[in-house]
């Protein structure tokens, strides 16, 4: 919805994911995949720690165009490093940080 933009909910859903799987699942690594023209999105994660470690031209058919996707991925041990930044900027936004586990 256009009218929730800006106010930092895709941030909070963000750390929130990334708590659940790298503390309550204790998984290693988190790999996800962006259009590379969706700048805003790969732009968050890049915010949250995440690195851009391919790109896949021409992966995908959009709108009967060939477009390149991102690979973007993130380590645990970023993770924890980049986190307190991150609680932070979510308590600047109004949101208390979630906690799993």
């Amino acid at each position: 919805d256009p009218a929730v933009r800006g106010l930092g909910l895709g941030s909070y859903v963000e750390y929130w994911v990334l708590e659940f799987v790298f503390e309550g699942l204790k998984l290693a690594k988190l790999w996800c995949e962006v259009l590379a023209s969706n700048e805003p999105v790969w732009k968050l994660h890049e915010t949250f720690g995440f690195t851009v470690e391919a790109r896949f031209r021409g992966h995908v058919l959009k709108a009967d165009e060939r477009v390149d996707v991102l690979g973007l991925g993130l380590l645990a041990g970023d993770w924890r490093e980049r986190r307190p930044a991150m609680a932070q900027r979510l308590r600047l936004r109004g949101f208390e940080p979630p906690v799993i586990g």
